[in-house]
């Protein structure tokens, strides 16, 4: 199986793109599933990011990498990893905004869900407080 280029004619490189894309997806398997709604909006944004570039077959492919990928190497590296990827602060906020609204898509915040935008919100140097903000936006928006 090829790997999926996630390229963009956005100002984010390929690995910054595959960095915001994983943590999406993290946020989106936190409570044990990847229901209806967050897939749809998974698979919007990732259309969204890489410029309509990603077909639903290849999509289906990146969603089984990163699932295997965060078997292999746990959610923790995985975490500290898109950190050092994405780098800046204002990056990392995209970042954790975008995983937000993969996991409100369906409407709700599990416990679970919410434990893992802090963990990611963590992971990303983001205080306790400003990741409440951005998940008090998200709820009222």
């Amino acid at each position: 199986m090829a790997p999926i280029s996630l390229r963009s004619s956005h100002t984010l490189d390929e690995p910054k793109l595959e960095a915001l894309v994983e943590l999406m997806y993290l946020a989106a398997y936190a409570d044990g599933g990847f229901g209806t709604d967050e897939k749809r909006h998974f698979a919007r944004s990732v259309q969204s990011l890489t410029d309509r570039k990603v077909t639903p077959d290849q999509l289906e492919q990146l969603i089984t990498r990163l699932d295997a990928a965060r078997k292999a190497s746990g959610t923790a590296a995985l975490l500290e990893g898109a950190r050092q990827t994405l780098g800046s602060p204002i990056a990392c906020r995209v970042a954790l905004s975008l995983a937000i609204g993969v996991i409100t898509a369906d409407g709700a915040i599990s416990k679970a869900e919410r434990a893992m935008i802090h963990e990611i919100g963590a992971a990303l140097g983001l205080d306790h407080e400003g990741i409440e903000e951005m998940l008090r936006e998200e709820e009222g928006a």
